[in-house]
């Protein structure tokens, strides 16, 4: 729906927090960065949790459930991909960076495991 607005203005407890046009709102929040998540089959039994953010070369790599997410700038992409292929890396997903992430993140929100929206 917001894609059909020319401006948004987002409030936050009846205050202006946040005004202009949705792509704008994305690139003030996020820049040029985007994020890719990925699974890597445990096929060591005693497998470090560290062992792919070294072997990966990134220390700002997540884990969520069974997959690992990494934020990086667009630029990056390529040499990202191979690295995450190399660590036979499977069910990869690369994302852009929506509205409802930018609006969130801009009002501390989080959504958790369980699809709850909570406060950072």
């Amino acid at each position: 729906m917001e894609y059909l607005a020319d401006q948004v203005v987002i409030l936050e407890k009846g205050e202006v927090s946040l005004t202009g046009n949705v792509k704008e709102i994305i690139e003030q929040t996020f820049g040029n960065k985007k994020s890719i998540s990925f699974v890597v089959p445990n096929l060591v039994p005693n497998l470090q949790e560290n062992t792919i953010e070294q072997e990966l070369g990134f220390d700002n790599i997540t884990k969520q459930d069974d997959r690992y997410v990494i934020e990086y700038q667009a630029e990056e992409e390529a040499e990202i991909l191979e690295k995450i292929k190399r660590q036979n890396g499977t069910n990869i997903y690369i994302s852009d960076y929506s509205f409802e992430d930018a609006f969130l993140k801009n009002l501390g929100y989080v959504i958790n495991e369980k699809g709850e929206i909570t406060h950072e």
